[in-house]
């Protein structure tokens, strides 16, 4: 993969594309059907990834970090987040008309290089706020 390192871009920016892009292509390996990647609503609202598999919406919000912020990935997941994610996942099944059912999924990516990532998959996170409890 060739990263192209945009001189007016900040580089904690530069990082989630690459973490994105590492996890769209994740997720395509694992068969999900990506549909939108970075889709906004007028509402100011955010889905990094909506992808499709089994008959079921996946809104996957990607954390990218690198070694030194680690610890930092999975506090990122805030159940404000979380709610913020189900909201934008409402407006855009109206918006495109679906009828499916969704969940709230996490990828985080550890990156150190083309290389050398981590990819974790974090299942329907928004059950586990529902249940009162997080992985941590």
């Amino acid at each position: 993969m060739n990263y192209p390192q945009e001189q007016h871009k900040p580089q904690h920016l530069i990082l989630g594309e690459i973490g994105e892009e590492l996890a769209a292509n994740w997720l395509m390996k694992k068969e999900y059907r990506i549909l939108h990647r970075n889709w906004r609503s007028k509402y100011g609202y955010e889905l990094d990834i909506v992808a499709f598999k089994d008959n079921m919406l996946h809104i996957v919000e990607v954390k990218t970090r690198t070694d030194d912020a680690f610890r930092e990935i999975r506090a990122a997941l805030t159940r404000e987040k979380v709610r913020r994610l189900c909201i934008g996942a409402g407006i855009y099944k109206r918006y495109y008309r679906l009828d499916f059912n969704y969940v709230i999924d996490g990828i985080t990516v550890l990156y150190h290089d083309e290389q050398h990532y981590d990819i974790e998959f974090l299942p329907n996170i928004n059950a586990q706020f529902i249940r009162g409890r997080f992985y941590s």
